[in-house]
């Protein structure tokens, strides 16, 4: 590290001495005192006094600040930020944090060419003001190009080594300089990747550098984001001078990418973004040039270009040029070229040049009103501008928009000039040099969609910069769509539109929009177009909706000149009541139809309609010279509706209107009549008219009520009438009067007055007495709805009496008697009577569940003239009402278990009636698998409670080590009650086999599979976690030869386990009652009613149950159902146990008085302790064949029973069991 240099005050540096060495070595940097004074004596030359008072003062103010340089010297790098490489840029970012003051990192690398840092893991955050110049390195030199870059950068800082938060330098000190680096490769996977980041503080400068490219500036060499300003003020990217300029191109994101509130008053200028170094290529960025965007507060006042000389950017070549976005307000874009390359002649497109989708009002402003502020935005493959449907106060004036530097020569863009989608921004302005060059596009010139408020005023739309020369939009020269509204183009400052390829101005649809004061000439269609294509001609009353409301344009009679004015004469036929403002234009030439368009502006003139909507109007106008025509459009001054432009009409000429009248024709019986409309011409005209015309229909169809017609009427000079005839077709049906029209069109050398006429078909038939039929051809009534109510209706005319006869028919799904009763009967109608009329039919409520059934309904009979409708036959449906049986089924036909997921849930499931208690048995049955060795046994009853739907088996299966293959058992559901059983009443299970390796040892062998099986066997469920865990851990730990602890104490304890005993044990007990023991199956499916994992409320619930089942079986009741005595009942059951309970007499004396049911009772013996010890070892014996061997016990039982209660030891009983061969063979060889 180098000594720390301290600067002196700027005054200091003024003094001179006479050692040049010495001036050079402190005037610039304070070193150290002792250093100073040893050169001082060394000094052969004398010094003055007022030097010396400069080096007191050196000496003085040393230690006040504590910049220094730091020198790297190498490219290596540890990526270790705590312990960094001696000499590389890691320790010089280490040091310069921690030495307080502005430091500068500078760069002297043995070598020539390109030194490339490729930094396995990010730098550290620089925390401490820095200077980081990579022009201090040996052979660079900065760009001294005004057009292009010929900057030598050797300094480059290569990301590719970094796979994770990869930048190349994050500066939040502020006010730091990064310059003559190459930075590139920054870019992860996550697309997170970023060349410099400023964030937190603010004031720094990029300046000079290569950014996202290699070192020639003419290769891409992508980061994700090349600069990322988050969240402060101040920065400078570029400058005005040609060795401020970056490279900022070749991006894989963003290029310069600038978010977060308080990103304020930051300057973008003269950067090439999104080319080579030449300005000529483009290494595209693949996402944006610029990109602004936040959220609330808003990023302000940022600065992207400006007039000074070299402060605009070329910004060409990327997917869009500039985006400002969220909340962006007051950013300024000027002397920027986007779109071009650096000559302004050229394309290099990005896709949009700017688009806008910022939700602040006041946006941005787009160019100025002088050149210097001018932006080229010419040459994009989209449009010039995009201003999206949320941006609003956006100001876009004095810009070139599809044209190169020049303004002479074409460079358009590929889509609209301008597209605002939003609303009250501003294209061009009032003040000179405000209007913009919107010229040569390949779509409209300005393109409103959607928005409202705009204004689009002062603009050449078509021209190149001579104002002469043509340079049309390849479409409309303003195109307004998709409802836009409240627009305004030209107004106080109007436009000039002119040679563009369409219209000059098209509204599609929306109204309001105001079209005032342009110059609108020389464009292939209609001056100003409303909807679709073509002149839209005037209607009386303008009652027409559409495009601007369709306005009508104003009809001039005649143009004269007198003295040094012009006078217009005419009227408007538009809405009553209303003020209009006309305004005037002259033309040299009308248009081929001989409407006008707009060339030069002559004035305007405000006018009332009275109540018939007719204002007739005289304008005072400039001279218009000789030869030229005159045409007007009306602006409703209400809605904001601006009209076509007018016929013209040439000077000195007053050109006749034309008028077609309305007529009445009675229809006829047969045959066609004639219909005949006559078309007048106002006045004699020198000239022949011609007039199209064409029939249309109204409430008349063309060719059932009329002839359809189309044609051309010629007025020669002279002539002022014409008649057009139609053929009126007869006929003998009674309708009401009908009208069609004739429509003029397309008139030569006149006006059109009055465009349409109306013909009256007048009825001439008797009216008919009417058509009956049902109101509907489908009714529909619940069968608990009593009577269905059937409507029948008169229709198609009301004259004289009439009636109809109704009934019920045959061949409906219904059964008459049981489901309705037969309905017949006569409807009748009064003379002029159209009221609706009904019947009813009785309906049958049963309580039987069956499809819904339908009644066939009838008319038949008419009298009085009446005619049968289409609708003369009906359905009446009655929907059941009565509840579906209740249905239990399996959810699925099939199951699959490995054998090594140790259990399946299997799910039951109830549809239809869920009111009530429903049950249903459910059994396991060998297949292939075998539930001694495969599966637990599934034996039992489901019990559905009211409103259930849903019941679970569990199926335990074990883990074995036989190599068998996949094995198949089946469930089935039966002996439902309270319910049917459902298709679904047996499955399949296929138990899939996990096993491999013939000479795998027995899975019993394994401490986890053991312990998983006394579960299934003794407590007939899954291991509970604590449980399970708990048992292995004590089998894990047990010393060899421990009795305290082996197998056999841990299997002993499930049988004498709280668990077992309250529910297996149980469940034997109630057996002694019939005086035997239980059999396998039955213990089985008894104790499968009290296992699982219940709790306490759940587990007496299923005790109850138990017993309350138990009491009904036959063997029970033959034994104890004739019993009624009290004492009788508890010493039979007493008997059959073999013992007397010591509280007998208490349990009598409750059963007797009520306190004990019988159910109650026999229980209270059951658990009494002298059953519970009498026959403790005989179930211990018994529970080692139903757990262990899964079958009935054979006549060695006795014999255990009898080891048992001579030794009282039953680890000899349990360990004859689970080291038997028959018990081993269940699991594995």
């Amino acid at each position: 590290m180098a000594r720390a240099r301290n600067y002196l005050p700027a005054w200091a540096v003024t003094a001179s001495f006479s050692s040049r060495n010495l001036r050079q070595r402190y005037l610039i940097y304070e070193g150290d005192a002792k250093e100073m004074r040893q050169e001082i004596r060394k000094s052969r030359h004398s010094q003055s006094v007022f030097a010396l008072a400069i080096i007191a003062l050196v000496l003085l103010f040393g230690g006040i600040a504590q910049a220094a340089t730091f020198h790297v010297t190498t490219t290596a790098d540890n990526g270790d930020n705590s312990n960094p490489t001696p000499g590389s840029l890691r320790k010089a970012i280490k040091d310069a944090n921690a030495n307080p003051g502005l430091d500068t990192i500078d760069f002297n690398i043995p070598g020539t060419g390109v030194h490339t840092i490729s930094p396995p893991t990010p730098f550290a955050n620089i925390t401490d003001p820095v200077i980081i110049d990579g022009y201090t390195q040996l052979g660079t030199s900065p760009n001294t190009l005004a057009m292009g870059d010929n900057a030598v950068l050797l300094i480059e800082l290569n990301g590719s080594l970094i796979s994770t938060n990869s930048f190349a330098l994050s500066i939040n000190a502020g006010g730091s300089t990064v310059r003559g680096l190459v930075i590139n490769h920054f870019h992860v996977a996550s697309g997170g990747g970023e060349g410099i980041i400023l964030y937190n503080k603010g004031n720094n400068v990029i300046a000079g550098n290569f950014i996202g490219t290699d070192a020639s500036g003419q290769t891409k060499a992508s980061n994700d984001y090349n600069i990322n300003i988050s969240g402060c003020s101040g920065n400078t990217i570029g400058g005005t001078t040609p060795a401020a300029r970056n490279i900022i191109s070749g991006d894989a994101s963003f290029s310069i990418y600038m978010t977060y509130a308080g990103a304020t008053d930051n300057v973008i200028q003269g950067n090439f973004i999104g080319t080579d170094s030449s300005g000529t290529v483009a290494l595209a960025n693949n996402a944006y040039g610029i990109y602004m965007g936040g959220v609330s507060p808003s990023l302000s006042n940022n600065l992207i270009g400006g007039s000074a000389p070299g402060a605009g950017n070329l910004i060409s070549g990327n997917s869009t040029g500039i985006w400002l976005d969220g909340s962006v307000s007051g950013v300024m874009v000027q002397g920027n070229l986007i779109g071009t390359d650096v000559t302004g002649k050229v394309a290099l497109a990005n896709s949009d040049g700017i688009q806008i989708t910022a939700t602040l009002p006041n946006v941005a402003k787009i160019g100025g009103t002088t050149p210097a502020e001018r932006n080229i935005i010419s040459g994009n493959k989209g449009s010039g501008i995009n201003v999206g449907s949320q941006s609003s106060g956006v100001i876009i004036s004095g810009n070139y928009i599809g044209t190169d530097i020049t303004g002479m020569a074409a460079l358009p863009n590929g889509g609209d000039g301008v597209l605002l989608s939003g609303s009250n921004n501003v294209v061009g302005g009032t003040s000179a040099g405000a209007g913009n060059y919107i010229s040569a596009n390949s779509s409209a010139g300005v393109h409103i969609a959607v928005g409202t408020g705009n204004l689009v005023m002062g603009n050449k739309i078509g021209y190149a910069s001579d104002n002469i020369t043509a340079l049309g939009n390849a479409k409309d020269g303003v195109e307004v769509e998709i409802g836009a509204s409240k627009n305004v183009i030209g107004g106080q400052a109007g436009n000039s539109i002119a040679f563009n390829g369409h219209s000059g101005v098209y509204i599609y649809n929306g109204t309001g929009n105001s079209i005032s004061s342009n110059s609108i000439t020389s464009n292939k269609g209609l001056g100003i177009d409303l909807g679709t294509t073509g002149v839209t001609l005037n209607d009386q009353g303008d009652g027409d909706t559409g495009a601007n409301n369709q306005q009508n344009y104003p009809v001039i009679t005649s143009v004269t000149t007198s003295g040094n004015s012009t006078t217009s004469q005419g009227f408007l036929d538009s809405t009553p009541g209303t003020q209009f403002s006309l305004e005037f234009f002259s033309n040299a030439q009308p248009n081929a139809l001989g409407y006008g368009e707009g060339e030069t502006y002559l004035g305007s003139l405000s006018v009332t309609t009275d109540a018939k909507g007719i204002a007739n109007f005289s304008a005072q106008l400039p001279l218009v010279p000789s030869g030229r025509f005159v045409s007007a459009t009306a602006t409703n001054l209400t809605t904001g509706d601006t009209s076509e432009f007018s016929f013209s009409m040439p000077l000195g000429a007053t050109t006749p209107s034309l008028s077609i009248n309305d007529i009445q024709v009675t229809e006829g019986n047969s045959g066609q009549k004639r219909a005949t409309f006559t078309v007048t011409l106002s006045s004699v005209y020198s000239l022949p008219v011609t007039v199209s015309y064409a029939t249309a229909n109204g409430t008349a169809t063309s060719q059932s009520d009329y002839i359809f017609k189309t044609g051309a009427l010629t007025f020669n000079p002279g002539q002022t009438s014409q008649s057009i005839t139609v053929n009126v077709v007869g006929d003998t049906q009674f309708e009401p009067d009908e009208t069609f029209f004739v429509n003029l069109s397309n008139p030569t050398n006149a006006a059109i007055a009055k465009s349409q006429g109306t013909c009256t078909i007048q009825n001439d038939d008797a009216a008919p007495a009417g058509t009956i039929a049902f109101s509907t051809s489908a009714y529909s009534i619940n069968e608990s709805g009593g009577q269905a109510t059937i409507t029948v209706k008169r229709t198609n005319g009301s004259f004289g009496a009439v009636s109809i006869q109704y009934a019920t028919a045959a061949g409906g799904t219904a059964t008459v008697g049981s489901d309705y009763t037969l309905t017949n009967g006569t409807l009748n109608w009064a003379d002029g009577d159209t009221s609706d009329k009904t019947f009813t039919v009785t309906i049958t409520d049963d309580q039987t569940n069956e499809p819904d059934e339908t009644v066939n309904l009838i008319l038949s009979n008419p009298m009085g003239g009446a005619q049968l409708g289409s609708t003369k036959t009906a359905v009446l449906t009655i929907i059941d009402n009565d509840p579906q049986p209740s249905t239990v089924q399996l959810e699925q036909p099939s199951y699959s278990v490995s054998e090594g997921s140790h259990f399946k849930l299997i799910n039951v499931t109830r549809t239809g009636d869920t009111s009530k208690d429903a049950f249903v048995d459910y059994a396991t049955s060998d297949g292939t698998a075998s539930q001694r060795t495969d599966y637990t046994l599934l034996l039992g009853t489901l019990h559905f409670a009211p409103g259930e739907t849903a019941k679970s088996l569990t199926l335990l299966v074990n883990e074995d080590s036989y190599v068998e293959g996949d094995e198949t058992l089946t469930l089935t559901l039966s002996n439902p009650v309270g319910a049917t059983l459902g298709a679904q009443s047996v499955a399949q299970v296929t138990v899939m086999d996990n096993d491999s390796d013939p000479k795998a040892a027995n899975a019993i062998v394994d401490t986890q599979n053991f312990v998983r099986q006394q579960y299934h066997d003794f407590l007939n469920r899954e291991p509970d976690a604590a449980g399970f865990q708990g048992w292995q851990d004590i089998l894990s730990k047990c010393a060899p030869n421990d009795t305290k602890c082996d197998r056999i104490e841990v299997s002993s304890a499930f049988y004498r386990s709280q668990e077992f005993q309250t529910r297996g044990y149980f469940i034997y007990r109630f057996y002694s009652a019939v005086g035997r023991i239980p059999h396998y199956l039955e213990f089985m499916r008894d104790m499968q009613k009290v296992s699982g994992f219940l709790d306490p409320q759940q587990q007496e619930q299923a005790k109850v149950d138990f017993i309350t089942e138990f009491m009904t079986r036959s063997e029970f009741q033959q034994k104890y159902g004739q019993i009624a005595d009290a004492a009788a009942y508890v010493d039979a059951i007493s008997a059959a146990a073999g013992v007397t309970p010591a509280n007998r007499d208490q349990i009598v004396n409750q059963l007797q008085s009520n306190q004990l049911t019988r159910g109650q009772a026999l229980r209270a013996i059951v658990e009494s302790a002298e059953v519970y010890q009498k026959f403790y070892n005989q179930a211990f014996v018994v529970m080692q064949y139903f757990g262990y061997l899964r079958r009935d016990p054979d006549i060695l039982y006795q014999q255990w029973i009898q080891i048992l209660n001579q030794t009282n030891d039953y680890r000899i009983l349990v360990n004859g069991f689970i080291n038997s061969v028959e018990y081993d063979l269940r699991f594995g060889q």
